[in-house]
């Protein structure tokens, strides 16, 4: 599969999630082009635990603590390929994620996705305005 991605993570005082976050990603079937980690000023051991994977993430770290939104635009300003996607610093993916994401992709018309499937659990989704497409291993998004 010729598609990149590029994955972020909003961090703040995540020291308790987010080495198995990275560490989930990291072991995916399909690698990202690049992993970045959007550091929120976090008071905690966050900035420590992500020094220590060296240059396979890239870090942002706030100043100041920015919160959400700005976070996520910091990131979608940095990263350099078509298609990105959020992980929260609390998620362990499965090891197909990003494949099976980028196979629906291609597969379908789809505008947005969401959801996820960390460890044994599937979360089903309902609107009047979209069809989802459940695939076991995540939830996509696809216009009528």
């Amino acid at each position: 599969m010729n598609l990149q991605i590029s994955i972020y993570i909003p961090a703040f005082n995540a020291e308790s999630t987010i080495k198995l976050c990275i560490n989930s990603i990291l072991a995916q079937t399909v690698r990202p082009l690049e992993i970045l980690v959007i550091n929120d000023a976090s008071t905690d051991n966050t900035q420590n635990i992500l020094l220590e994977f060296g240059n396979k993430i890239n870090v942002i770290k706030n100043p100041t603590n920015l919160g959400l939104s700005h976070s996520m635009n910091i990131a979608n300003n940095h990263l350099k390929t078509k298609f990105i996607a959020k992980i929260d610093a609390d998620v362990e993916l499965c090891s197909d994620w990003i494949e099976l994401l980028m196979k629906k992709m291609v597969n379908t018309k789809v505008t947005k996705v969401y959801g996820w499937k960390p460890k044994n659990s599937i979360y089903d989704v309902v609107s009047d305005t979209y069809r989802w497409l459940n695939t076991n291993k995540l939830i996509l998004k696809e216009h009528l």
